[in-house]
């Protein structure tokens, strides 16, 4: 794929990002597809200096916002609100909005740890993994400052 291709590509993805993420029926599946495609897109776009595709991550943070606004008032916060919340937190990780993404992956781990219809101990390792990488980043941050 040549770089207007992943431009196109990306465009799409973040609109229908944006539609799903406003509606009032929100389909976490469908939300969780498409944030999964976009972030592959990213990823695969090799022809972007890595920087480069880290700071595009930054546009999608309003998007992620409202999907966790509507998750929040619209659906039952269990294992599968935080299977989309653990999906913001390394988000925001990956943007470098690191308070934003402690809050959301602190979030997704309470609701694996109130989830009795299956083992989310390993989703739990993950987010705390997140987590540790999230506060070493601070860290950095404000000592750098």
């Amino acid at each position: 794929m040549d770089m207007k291709d992943y431009d196109r590509a990306q465009e799409h993805f973040k609109k229908a990002y944006l539609v799903e993420a406003e509606k009032d029926e929100i389909s976490l599946v469908t939300l969780m597809e498409i944030h999964n495609t976009l972030v592959k897109i990213h990823v695969d776009d090799k022809k972007r200096t890595p920087q480069a595709r880290i700071d595009q991550f930054k546009q999608y943070e309003p998007i992620v916002e409202k999907a966790y606004q509507n998750i929040k008032k619209n659906l039952p916060q269990d294992g599968n609100a935080a299977v989309y919340y653990k999906l913001a937190g390394e988000l925001y990780c990956v943007s470098g909005n690191y308070p934003k993404a402690l809050c959301q992956l602190n979030e997704a781990i309470e609701l694996f740890l109130k989830e009795k219809s299956c083992d989310c101990s390993g989703l739990v390792k993950q987010c705390r993994g997140m987590l540790e990488y999230a506060l070493s980043m601070l860290q950095k941050q404000k000592s750098s400052s």
